[in-house]
Order: C-alpha cells, then structure tokens, then sequence
C-alpha cells in the first residue's frame, strides 16, 4: 500500500504530540522530585519503580528530615531541609552606641572561641535591624566556610576595624594636679 502525503503529515504530528506528551512526563516527575538517572532508567525498562530516589540540587547538610521510607506525602509537602553552609551568614550585635563606626562592606575579622583560626567575612549589604529591649544594631556578616568549621547557632567573636581620629591618651598617674 502506498504512502500518500496526508499519512505522513498524519503520522509527523502523532509523532510530535507523542514528543510533547513525554516530554510532559518528564517535567512532571522532575518537579515531583526524580531524578534524571531514575527517569531515563524508568524509560529504558519501562517497569514501574515503588522507590523514588530524591536527589540534592546542591551540596548540602541536612537540617531536618521530614519523611520516613514508605511514607505517602502530599504535593508541597517538605521532605527535607538542607543548608549549605560552604558560606555562612553570621548575625552580631553592635552596641548602639559603636553603630556610627561601623560601615557596609568592611571586612570583618572573625575568630572561634578558644581556637587561633580566623576567619575573614564581609558586612553585608542588607539593611540593619534595630533591637530596642537589647539596645543594640543587628548586622549581618558573610564569610566563606572553609572546612565547614562554622555551623549553625555557634558563638563566634567578631573584630570590627574602625578608624578614629588621632588623640593623645596619658595614663591617669601621670596626671598632676597643680591646683589650678
């Protein structure tokens, strides 16, 4: 039987349809969370799969895991929560009073507490927040993470370089008090 033009074109838009419903597919299960590896091994053996294999998008330590193996879940359903903390935000506390010395963009020296590893961060560009009960201006820093020594809720001690104004300091001994 012969091949006229009407089946061809017939045949180029079933073929393109298939196209765009696969590729459909796809992208529904890339955002329910598969992988591209489990997608392309779903398609090659075309075998239904019980386990999805949930892969990072990044780097990352896990903060909280919300999800058990055999548990159901709903769509927007937060299965884990992962930080990278390869750089790190630090929040300080500036007295009132220091605040006007302190400005965006410096860098900042940053120490553990009983270690001699420092550690440089920046004063971000973000708006600082007020706390009225502590009196004191809420920044924030960011430092890269070598070795991941920093991690979340730790204390650190922060150095601000800050230029004054040349002044003559005396020891008060050396004082004397003529009377006058």
């Amino acid at each position: 039987m012969p091949v006229t033009g009407n089946e061809t074109v017939a045949q180029r838009s079933q073929m393109a349809n298939f196209d765009l419903n696969l590729k459909q597919y796809r992208d529904g299960l890339k955002n329910l969370g598969m992988g591209d590896l489990q997608i392309d091994e779903l398609v090659h053996t075309r075998k239904f799969m019980e386990d999805v294999n949930i892969v990072s998008p990044a780097d990352a330590f896990i903060q909280s895991r919300n999800v058990s193996p055999g548990q159901r879940f709903d769509k927007g359903t937060e299965l884990f929560r992962l930080a990278d903390l390869s750089r790190v935000w630090i929040l300080t506390d500036v007295f009132e009073r220091d605040a006007p010395l302190v400005e965006n963009g410096k860098l900042v020296r940053v120490t553990l507490p009983g270690r001699k590893e420092a550690f440089a961060a920046t004063m971000s560009e973000a708006l600082p927040q007020f706390d009225n009960v502590t009196r004191t201006l809420k920044l924030r820093l960011e430092a890269d993470n070598p070795g991941f020594a920093l991690k979340p809720d730790m204390f650190v001690d922060v150095e601000f370089a800050v230029s004054l104004p040349e002044t003559l300091v005396v020891p008060a001994d050396a004082v004397l008090d003529a009377g006058l």
